[in-house]
Parts: C-alpha cells; structure tokens; sequence
C-alpha cells in the first residue's frame, strides 16, 4: 500500500535537533548497563565464598559494595574509552535514523497524529 502523498522529508535542523536531545539519555543508559554488568560479574565472582556467621542480608551488602567499588575502579581506568565507544554508538545510531525522530522521512504515522486525519492510499 502505497501513499497518494509523497513521502515528506523531515528537515535537517530537526533531525540534529532530535539527535543532540538523544545524547544524554543514551550516555546514561548505556554508562548504567555497563557499571550493572561490570559490577554484577565481580559480585558473582564472590558467590561461592560464604562468609562465617554472616546472614543473608549482610552476604548481599557486601556483594553489593565490592561490585560497586568494581564498577568505579573500571570507569576510574576505563572511563575515556568508554564514553569514546558511546559516542560512536551515538553517532553511528542519529547518522542512520534510529533513534525516533532522527528518520530521514516522517513517517505515514506521525503525519495522520498531526493533522488528525487519515491519509489516502492506493489499494
């Protein structure tokens, strides 16, 4: 199915626009799912040594603070290569349109929101 319109282009302002508002929220989630990894793999390396009288809740907090401190030495020695990598994961994904609103063409779906009615297509 096919539009009678051809596809409206989305301005390039607006997609650099989209782009740069992109940037932070993809620096903080990406920095979270790798501090949550890195430090999750040193917490679980921890597993099989039961402390002597510990319980459970002070076995978990202990885990928690050396993954922690493990998530901050890495970005402490990997902090510059990470964010390197970030950028460039950024810059490759707001280059290629996918993040929402970074797309070459507005899609047949954001233009029927803004005018609030449909469009007509060939059948």
């Amino acid at each position: 199915m096919e539009s009678v319109f051809e596809a409206q282009k989305r301005s390039v302002f607006v997609r650099v626009y989209v782009s740069l508002l992109w940037l932070l929220p993809f620096l903080i989630i990406t920095r979270m799912i790798v501090g949550g990894i890195v430090g999750g793999v040193t917490s679980s390396e921890n597993v099989p040594q039961h402390r002597a009288g510990a319980s459970f809740e002070e076995e978990v907090a202990a885990d928690y603070a050396s993954g922690k401190n493990a998530s901050v030495q890495f970005f402490e020695r990997n902090g510059g290569k990470v964010l390197l990598a970030q950028v460039f994961l950024w810059l490759v994904l707001a280059l290629t349109g996918r993040f929402p609103g970074t797309g070459k063409y507005i899609k047949e779906k954001e233009l029927n929101k803004t005018r609030g009615r449909k469009l007509p297509v060939k059948s």
